[in-house]
């Protein structure tokens, strides 16, 4: 049996309102965007002149009958199947993002084509990662059975502030969010609040590259990314939400002898410490990810590579909703567009933040703030080493096949992976200039898209969907700084750099543990401010892999 022909075509709305193909489905995914589904294959007649039409390899097409369609939807989705016919539904199914499009006598799935074999698994052998005991007594009790893969909507409770809190946390991002969860549901320390000067996730938590690695190159750094790797795993489950949490595994290329001795070491140094990181030879490389050309196009041969197999990735919005609504479930209150604008100090103790609404005072504050930290940290009197860089991005449209491992060459500065749609998404490294700046131009995507193609040609013809910035806060030796500033009733969680998102997981748990405790959590305690001042600083700008 032949599969029809899908075909994707971008035009004005009127112009899809009057399109008609004759033995074909139109698939109206979005108001300007239509899925044309068989027909015999000639020039569509659209009637826009500015139509892009193309052939769609994005997806992959499975026919049912409407019976099976209903039965699996019945097993595995969350939300409701419309009576009418036609219909198009758009959704997750066993927690993949499809469209099922139903009629009286037929039903056309289309799958992802990056994420059919994984759908087919799904399906066949549901599945739930298994939380340790620990973890499983400290989750309040669940208002509805949980499902697997099933994602239900996040129920965030909003609340009017309180005049006082135990902890005050200043940033409304995956750090601080996981703080607050993690005080709350593994301390017991519910009267916290989160306040967040925009929406939470809108700064660099939702704008980063996703991508979950503990492959560092200090012994310090490596136990604390691999706890953060470790609780990735099981956040699904324990959160009872869909992540988007994907194994992958991660080649970092060498193209030089310089470079083939630094992953030699990495691989040795990552052993050690627990984390999963072999050396590999070329014939290797090209088993894992076929489409690299070794030959780097005739400039920068792949020599080796070191393969972290535990390499991941996950969906960054949906990290920080789970995290949010577990908070506001046990108790902790979230404060969206409350910027704070100074800090109450009594007798050189942090007692509380000022807000446009009013004063809070706090037995202690936390800084997570991304981008503006030294400017909060500053209200207290602290000067922190911390320089703010812009980093730049963009994803491609849908790729066909599936990219295996995510695909770093830290000697081209720039990396490649593929999100749970399909699309590509690469990154390069930091702007130069220091900045607070969002922006994002054409000369990043000219350089970005070179070195990318270099490694992987097949993307000369993918079509660029969008581009945009986050902002990175570097430390002088490209390692974290968290926990007690020398200021009573201060804590910061700042120095992310470009590995902020990583760490989220990690730097919640530990922080809240040294914030219960009182005395900085073991993994935190190699990372704090006064190791400068000490000289014990944890130099590991090797393992940025854009710097």
């Amino acid at each position: 049996m032949v599969e029809p022909l899908l075909r994707r075509i971008a035009a004005r709305r009127e112009a899809l309102d009057a399109l008609h193909v004759p033995d074909a489905a139109v698939l109206r995914v979005a108001p300007d965007d239509a899925i044309v589904v068989g027909g015999d294959g000639g020039e569509l007649a659209v009637g826009d002149p500015d139509a892009i039409v193309g052939r769609e390899d994005g997806f992959l097409l499975r026919s049912l009958s409407p019976a099976e369609a209903l039965d699996i939807c019945a097993a595995h989705a969350d939300w409701p199947v419309p009576a009418t016919r036609p219909v198009l539904c758009q959704g997750l199914l066993a927690g993949i993002p499809i469209k099922l499009w139903l009629e009286e006598e037929r039903a056309l799935l289309l799958v992802p084509s990056a994420l059919a074999a994984e759908l087919d698994d799904r399906l066949a052998q549901p599945r739930e990662a298994p939380l340790d005991a620990a973890v499983a007594a400290a989750l309040p009790a669940r208002e509805t059975p949980p499902g697997d893969f099933a994602e239900r909507r996040a129920h965030l409770r909003w609340s009017s502030p309180r005049p006082s809190y135990d902890v005050v946390v200043v940033g409304g991002g995956g750090h601080g969010l996981a703080t607050a969860y993690y005080l709350a549901l593994r301390h017991g320390i519910t009267n916290v609040a989160v306040l967040e000067r925009s929406y939470i996730g809108a700064g660099n938590s939702g704008r980063n590259t996703t991508v979950i690695r503990s492959n560092y190159g200090l012994p310090e750094a490596v136990a604390f990314y691999q706890r953060s790797v470790e609780l990735y795993a099981q956040l699904e489950a324990e959160t009872d939400r869909v992540l988007m949490h994907r194994t992958r595994g991660l080649l970092w290329l060498a193209h030089s002898e310089g470079s083939l001795r630094a992953e030699r070491a990495r691989a040795l140094v990552n052993s050690a410490c627990g984390a999963q990181t072999t050396f590999v030879e070329p014939p290797e490389i090209a088993r894992l990810c076929p489409q690299i050309d070794l030959a780097g196009g005739g400039r920068y041969p792949v020599l080796g590579a070191s393969y972290h197999a535990e390499g991941a990735t996950a969906r960054h919005d949906r990290v920080v909703w789970a995290y949010a609504e577990g908070a506001m479930r046990a108790g902790v209150h979230v404060h969206q567009r409350t910027p704070v604008t100074g800090l109450r100090l009594t007798g050189g103790k942090v007692t509380g933040v000022e807000t446009p609404q009013g004063t809070i005072a706090a037995g202690l504050v936390v800084s997570a703030a991304g981008g503006q930290v030294s400017q909060i940290a500053a209200m207290a009197g602290v000067r922190l080493p911390i320089v703010t860089h812009p980093l730049q991005a963009f994803v491609t449209n849908h790729y066909a096949e599936t990219l295996g491992p995510v695909v770093i060459s830290a000697d081209l500065l720039t990396y490649v992976s593929q999100t749970p749609r399909g699309e590509l998404l690469v990154g390069a490294e930091i702007d130069r200039q220091p900045s607070y700046a969002y922006r994002s131009g054409f000369p990043f995507l000219a350089t970005c898209s070179l070195r990318a193609m270099t490694l992987l040609p097949f993307m000369r013809r993918l079509r660029l969907l969008r581009q945009w910035a986050g902002v990175c806060d570097m430390s002088p030796d490209y390692s974290p700084i968290m926990g007690e500033t020398g200021v009573d009733g201060f804590l910061v969680t700042t120095g992310w750099g470009t590995w902020g998102f990583k760490a989220i997981p990690a730097g919640g748990e530990q922080l809240a543990e040294t914030i219960a405790t009182g005395r900085p959590a073991p993994l935190v305690a190699p990372f704090s401010l006064d190791r400068f001042e000490r000289d014990r600083t944890l130099a590991d700008r090797g393992s940025a892999g854009t710097h």
